[in-house]
């Protein structure tokens, strides 16, 4: 989880609500672009304002360092209440369309709401270029922003080589922490690729063929869970007091006269909807017909 006081704008209503309210030469430092006093540059933004990465910072005047701020920031408890005090930014990926490069922008809450009133006209940043213009130094520093005609340009090959924002605003806690935030948060980023990569590669487990067995035991199990498990009678007198497989005749009052009967009529007469089929199993439950479920 990154230490990072940073998040990424839910909706566009979100990005305005909160913006409402000089290069170092290192190599990891040159993909931010840098702005000299009363200069303009002309970029191709490769993200939509609900991409940008908000955050906090600090500055120290002394190490004429803007630091971004962080969870239990030690300078939050700094002597000097300038250093203590913070400014909300954003940061995205914009192509340089000077030099070819892409690049990472700071924006200020100004600038921020400049952009914000061109995407609200236009619904979209990457269909055109704009020029970002620099005005005075220091505190007195103030941009603005002009726009060009829309243009087609295929972003699809400069989106995939952009910079990772959180990688490099960990970059610049480190520099001035002498911390080691960058490497943690790399690290369980490269854990979860690889065990994405794992998941893409494990074989989707292929289902053993179904046997005359397994749809014969499903069948069951289908008539089972439908009429219970139990026959729909016993081999005990029923309620007509014949017991099963035997019937009254016309022998003389008080005479019962045991006959045995084919279990398949019986059935039908007891209004079993029985069939005998092979193997003296009924051909509509596949039951034999003393444990026919087929009752009615």
């Amino acid at each position: 989880m990154s230490v990072l006081k940073a998040n990424v704008a839910k909706s566009i209503e979100d990005l305005r609500r909160t913006a409402a309210g000089g290069g170092r030469g290192t190599s990891t430092r040159s993909i931010q672009l840098f702005l000299k006093a009363d200069t303009s540059v002309k970029v191709r933004f490769l993200q939509e304002p609900t991409e940008f990465v908000e955050f906090f910072e600090h500055y120290d005047k002394e190490q004429r360092m803007f630091v971004p701020a962080i969870d239990n920031d030690p300078l939050d408890n700094h002597p000097n209440e300038k250093v203590r005090a913070t400014s909300r930014r954003w940061m995205a990926n914009i192509l340089n369309v000077e030099d070819g490069r892409i690049h990472l922008v700071k924006i200020s809450q100004d600038l921020m709401n400049r952009l914000l009133t061109r995407y609200q006209r236009c619904q979209t940043l990457t269909d055109r270029n704009y020029e970002i213009i620099r005005d005075g130094g220091g505190v007195d520093t103030k941009y603005d922003l002009e726009s060009d005609e829309p243009t087609k340009v295929d972003l699809v090959k400069f989106r995939a080589s952009m910079h990772d924002i959180e990688e490099y605003l960990l970059g610049e806690v480190d520099k001035y922490h002498n911390t080691n935030h960058r490497e943690s948060y790399l690290e369980e980023k490269n854990a979860q690729k690889a065990s994405d990569v794992k998941l893409d590669k494990e074989p989707t487990p292929t289902p053993a063929p179904t046997t005359a067995e397994d749809k014969k035991a499903k069948a069951q199990a289908e008539l089972d869970a439908k009429y219970g498990v139990d026959p729909p009678w016993s081999d005990d007198d029923d309620d007509d007091g014949i017991p099963f497989g035997k019937a009254e005749t016309s022998a003389p009052a008080g005479d019962t006269v045991q006959v045995t009967l084919d279990p398949w009529a019986v059935a039908k007469a007891k209004g079993q909807p029985c069939a005998k089929g092979e193997d003296d199993t009924c051909v509509i439950c596949g039951f034999p017909v003393t444990s026919c479920l087929m009752a009615k």
